[in-house]
Formats: structure tokens, C-alpha cells, sequence
């Protein structure tokens, strides 16, 4: 008898038209696949079909018998035929019948069934595993999974990432690549600057120096003229010749009349604010290319005001060549600053730096000064890796402010600061639009990032107002900023 069940098994197999219910297929190695059905006989290959809908290729020869009767996923289905087509709580106890037996093909086709009835139905969104999605739509399985990739790619685009050769990588680290730098011990270096550090070649200030150079140059010793000598004598022959040095970073290069202590104090504040540029705006410069952004620190106000009037830009005149005196000169492409003293030095250097940054980024042969230089003042004061707007020169904006300190009217006052004959008045009028914009960046940042996309756009000056309009027009925003500036006032204004 058993091997007439055999015998009948195999020739109902051998004679399988398209699709059989199957219980049980066993095979000739002793497994056995229960609850399945045959979906189809081709070219010696069975395909099975598991409760969970899942598919299994078998070939015939691997096959020992094949057993048929209703699987559990076709009891459920015949009770599901007697059910009136609106019978959601019916076809409910069913589906769930159907997931705890692990008929999972037969929950989602019950699922949807459901669906087609009552759209919002949770639980049976939820019996087919899906979710509801942030767009208001219930996705699963590949859809969901598409939709979260879809999804993450979107944020990680807001936030300035890129996909680079298949992978997605941060603004910083996208703006390096592109440039054509290569990362060498946590820092980007040309490609050209990499295979000479490997090497073992030392690069200072601008110098390439064998390993066995190391020595002396942990001494505080130079070259000068092709010889060895400490920075100390170096800087006294340099001051007798009224020559300045010239000294090179991994992105500036810094010339001037200082004292080399000085010059590479000033160098490390603008490299300091590289990093953070190049991650908010996305890009960088080309130095590798284009060459490294050069900084002129002359020594006195006096002989500032005569390199100004021959390093004009758009709004350069004189001694009052900018409202801030550090600033960017398209015409020759270096920033230009004066020393007063260490602090006040690098905070106007820093203002220079981010004009030049931003006017290489975006191409710009002549700066558009109220927009650049405002968005500079916001990045001016850059301490210990971040931006900090309690400087001395927000201080000194929040100082010289008069009246209501309307967010909106600073931009005003910034479009005719030039008219302004109080230099302390017209630099503390920019600041005020710097210390506007660190208030957005707080409170606002998609305002902040509209500004930034005026700046790619080449937007008028009445776009720019535009913004920081929308960004002030309803009453409650002007309150919270001027609880912002009593914040600054209570705690980090010094005393008059």
C-alpha cells in the first residue's frame, strides 16, 4: 500500500500541468518541506512555494515524493471565501490566524483585501509589516526599504553630504576630495605634496626639509640664504633689511614685516577657520590649483591706508578702504590687514579669510561687500573649533547700537555704513549684521542657509533684505531677538 502512495505520488508529479497543492514534498536526502505548493515544472526544475510566499527551486531528481492535500494557508482560504467582502473584523481574525500559523503570503493578500475596504485600517497595515511612513503612506518590505534609503540620502543632502564614488561622505571631506586632496595622518594635502611626505620628506612653512632636518627645526632653526639660523636672528636681519618674511601654511601664505611668532600665530587663526568653512558652505577652494590664498600684514594703520588705495575693491578708498580693516582684495587676491595688536589683528585677518574663502568658492571677481562681509562678521571670533559670537568685535556692535536693535533696519544701516565718518561706528554696524545672522543660525538656520544660497545665486542686495525680512516678519521673532541681545548684554558685555 505504501508503495502504491509512492508509485501514485511520482506519476501525479511526472503529470503536473501548472500549479498542485501540495502538504508535504520530501526529498531524497531525508528532508521533508511541509505546508507548500508546487507552482510550476520547467526544464527539470520544480519551483515550491512556502506559507511566508517565499520560493524554493528544486531539481526533479532531488525529489523522492510528493504528497498532496489543502495546506493550512488554503483552510484559511476557504473560510475566507464564505466572508461578506466588507467583513473587516472577519477577514481581521483571519489574517491574524494566518500570521501566528505563518502563512504570511495569505496575511498580505488578506491585508489587502482589508485595505481595499477600510484604507486607514492600522491593524491591517501592521499584520502585513508595514509602517506608516512621515509622508502619510503605509509601505512595506521593498517599498519601505526604498523609501528609508530615499529618505536618508534627502537628509544627508540637507546636510551637505555627497555621494563620492559610491559612498556618502561629509561636506568637509567631499569639498577635499573634489579639490583633488589627498588625506595623509588626518590631514588634505595635494597628491604631489603626499608622495614626498611618504618619502619621509619634512614640509615647514613653506620649505621642504630632508627627515634629518628634524633636529634643528625642533630647535627653532630655518634656512636664510641657503644656511641654518635660529627664527630670533633671522627675524633681527630680516627687520634691518625692512624685509618681510614669507611663510607658507597647508592653505595660506602669509608675508609681512612681523615678527615670525607673529606671522605664524596669524597663519594658525586662519587655518583654524578652514575646516568649519568648507563643511558649512560644502566647498573649498582650489589651492592645489589655483593657488593658496595669500595674507599682506603691514605694520601700522598708515601704511595700511596706502596699500588699500592700491589694492581696491568695490568700496575701497583710502584708510577707509573697508569697514572692517582686514579685508579681501579681488584685484590682487590676497587679504589685507594691518597690526594693531595680537587680538584685534586676527579678528579683522579672520574677516578677510572668510571674504576671500567665499569670493573663491562662488567665483566672484569683485566682492559684493554687504552681503559677503556681513556673512563674514558672522564667522569672525572662530574659538577653539567653533564660532563664537561674544567677541570683541560683536561687543563692540552691540555697543554703538542705538534705538529698538531692529534686526531688519541693521541691514539698512549696513547699505549706508559707508556714509557713516565714525570708523568705530561703521565697523560696529557690520557687526551688528554678523551677531543678526548667529541669531538665526540659532533660532532660524533655514534662513540662514537661504542667505548663503543668495550668496551662490549672485542675489541683489533686495534679495538679501528679502530674507532677513521673512525671516523677521512676524513680531515674535523681533521679541526673541530682543531677548537674545539681553542675553548678551547680561552676560558677556564688559562694562562701560
Amino acid at each position: 500500500m505504501f508503495q502504491r502512495v509512492i508509485l501514485l505520488a511520482t506519476a501525479l508529479f511526472l503529470l503536473l500541468p501548472g500549479t498542485l497543492a501540495a502538504d508535504e514534498v520530501k526529498l531524497k536526502n531525508g528532508e521533508v518541506i511541509k505546508d507548500c505548493k508546487v507552482k510550476s515544472k520547467r526544464g527539470g526544475k520544480v519551483t515550491v512555494e512556502l506559507l511566508d510566499g517565499s520560493r524554493q527551486i528544486l531539481r526533479e531528481d532531488e525529489i523522492d515524493s510528493i504528497v498532496e492535500k489543502p495546506t493550512i494557508a488554503d483552510e484559511i482560504e476557504a473560510r475566507l471565501k464564505k466572508l461578506g467582502k466588507k467583513d473587516v473584523e472577519g477577514m481581521l481574525a483571519l489574517a491574524r490566524e494566518a500570521k501566528e500559523k505563518g502563512a504570511l503570503a495569505l496575511v498580505k493578500d488578506i491585508g489587502r483585501q482589508i485595505v481595499r475596504v477600510d484604507k486607514g485600517n492600522v491593524e491591517a497595515h501592521e499584520l502585513m509589516d508595514e509602517v506608516l511612513c512621515d509622508d502619510g503612506k503605509w509601505r512595506g518590505g521593498r517599498a519601505l526599504e526604498k523609501y528609508k534609503v530615499e529618505a536618508e540620502e534627502s537628509a544627508l543632502k540637507a546636510r551637505g553630504y555627497k555621494k563620492i564614488n559610491g559612498e556618502w561622505v561629509d561636506p568637509l571631506t567631499a569639498a577635499n576630495l573634489e579639490a583633488g586632496l589627498e588625506l595623509y595622518e588626518g590631514q588634505w594635502y595635494p597628491v604631489a605634496y603626499v608622495n614626498k611626505l611618504k618619502a619621509g620628506m619634512i614640509w615647514v612653512e613653506g620649505q621642504w626639509y630632508d627627515g634629518a632636518d628634524k633636529a634643528k627645526l625642533d630647535q627653532g632653526m630655518r634656512k636664510y640664504e641657503g644656511n641654518w639660523a635660529k627664527i630670533e636672528d633671522i627675524d633681527a636681519k630680516l627687520k634691518a633689511a625692512g624685509q618681510p618674511w614669507v611663510i607658507e601654511s597647508q592653505h595660506f601664505v602669509i608675508g609681512g614685516e612681523l615678527r615670525h611668532a607673529t606671522l605664524t600665530g596669524l597663519l594658525a587663526t586662519a587655518e583654524k577657520l578652514w575646516d568649519p568653512m568648507a563643511a558649512f558652505f560644502g566647498s573649498v577652494p582650489n589651492t592645489a590649483k589655483d593657488g593658496k590664498i595669500k595674507i599682506v600684514v603691514v605694520k601700522d594703520a598708515a601704511l595700511y591706508g596706502i596699500a588699500a588705495e592700491k589694492n581696491g575693491g568695490d568700496d575701497r578708498i583710502a584708510v577707509q578702504s573697508s569697514n572692517i580693516p582686514g579685508y579681501y582684495s579681488p584685484a590682487t587676491g590676497a587679504v589685507l590687514t594691518y597690526y594693531h595688536n595680537i587680538e584685534y589683528t586676527s579678528l579683522w585677518l579672520q574677516n578677510g579669510v572668510a571674504c576671500a574663502f567665499m569670493a573663491k568658492v562662488y567665483g566672484y571677481e569683485h566682492v559684493p561687500s554687504p552681503a559677503y562681509e556681513a556673512l563674514a562678521s558672522y564667522f569672525t571670533g572662530h574659538v577653539g573649533g567653533k564660532f563664537v559670537m561674544y567677541n570683541m568685535m560683536v561687543e563692540n556692535g552691540i555697543r554703538h547700537w542705538k534705538g529698538d536693535m531692529d534686526p531688519v533696519a541693521a541691514i539698512n544701516g549696513y547699505d549706508n555704513s559707508h556714509k557713516e565718518p565714525n570708523p568705530s561706528i561703521r565697523e560696529a554696524t557690520l557687526n551688528r549684521m554678523g551677531f543678526v545672522l548667529h541669531f538665526l543660525a540659532e533660532k532660524q538656520p533655514a534662513a540662514l542657509q537661504a542667505w548663503v544660497e543668495l550668496l551662490r545665486k549672485k542675489g541683489s542686495a533686495a534679495d538679501f533684505k528679502k530674507v532677513i525680512s521673512g525671516a523677521f516678519a512676524d513680531e515674535a521673532h523681533k521679541k526673541e531677538f530682543q531677548g537674545f541681545v539681553a542675553q548678551f548684554n547680561a552676560n558677556y558685555r564688559a562694562p562701560m
